[in-house]
């Protein structure tokens, strides 16, 4: 009784610590520290004064069109205007992070119309003014912290079943059969303990997967309630012809964003 009150004391401490790393975590997630560490994970800078003259123009007229469209709804705009970062990637595009952040690739100036740049830096504040951004990472935080939780647990499994072997070698010598169906019963434990994480793990990468092309369906309907859908569609005519189109029915299945024709034939439609 002694050690098994030891083993449900220290699974049950286990459990209240790793619940407090999570909660810490996702509390960081949507921090502005947490938003700092995301710029600092997409290696993010500063734009220089000429990058800043190539968007600027582009941010005023959209945020002038969000002030103008949440006030004749009689309604404040409910996030500051927000702040635009750099990354260095050839590849034009663009993704909101945190609740007042935009990154913009250096691909993307010079390559596309003010127009489209109006119309994309619209969609990407949809993001932000939907909380988006900040609700991605809390799933990715919570996603990774389940996924340490449960390696943890697979190694206290494997620890309780070396224990329970030498108890038994101890106790009954090593001639019994004992200590082999121990071995078997951890080893069952175990399987069926990471059968059933992968399911819930390819049944979480489906779900986040469907909620984020949802997100990025509203974030193109806020773009086209301020008129810029001609815009955003032009923009994505473009992109299809350089983005990969995913290959294999699960890789479509979690795509993170919609087919880029779909996108385009429903902003054409408003």
């Amino acid at each position: 009784m002694p050690s098994s009150n030891f083993f449900n004391r220290n699974i049950t401490d286990s459990i209240l610590i790793s619940g407090a790393i999570v909660a810490v975590l996702a509390a960081l997630s949507i921090s502005p520290a947490g938003e700092l560490l995301t710029r600092l994970q997409f290696g993010c800078r500063k734009p220089t004064d000429l990058e800043s003259d190539t968007f600027s123009p582009a941010l005023q007229r959209m945020w002038e069109r969000i002030v103008e469209y949440q006030s004749a709804r009689n309604c404040a705009v409910p996030i500051d205007r927000p702040a635009v970062f750099m990354s260095n990637n050839k590849m034009p595009n663009a993704c909101a992070i945190g609740a007042h952040t935009v990154i913009l690739t250096t691909g993307l100036l010079g390559s596309i119309s003010d127009e489209e740049l109006e119309s994309l830096l619209a969609h990407e504040i949809g993001h932000l003014i939907s909380g988006d951004a900040i609700k991605r990472n809390v799933a990715c935080t919570l996603n990774l912290s389940g996924n340490i939780v449960s390696k943890i647990l697979l190694v206290l499994i494997a620890v309780m079943g070396a224990i329970g072997l030498t108890v038994e070698a101890v106790l009954f010598g090593r001639d019994r059969n004992g200590g082999s169906i121990i071995a078997l019963l951890f080893a069952g434990i175990a399987l069926v303990f990471k059968l059933a994480l992968w399911v819930l793990q390819r049944l979480q990468e489906w779900g986040l997967s469907f909620g984020w092309r949802s997100e990025e369906y509203r974030a193109d309907d806020y773009a086209m309630r301020l008129g810029l859908g001609p815009g955003l569609a032009s923009f994505l005519d473009k992109m299809q012809y350089v983005e990969q189109v995913p290959q294999g029915l699960w890789a479509v299945l979690t795509q993170s964003h919609p087919p880029t024709a779909e996108r385009i034939r429903r902003l054409e439609m408003s």
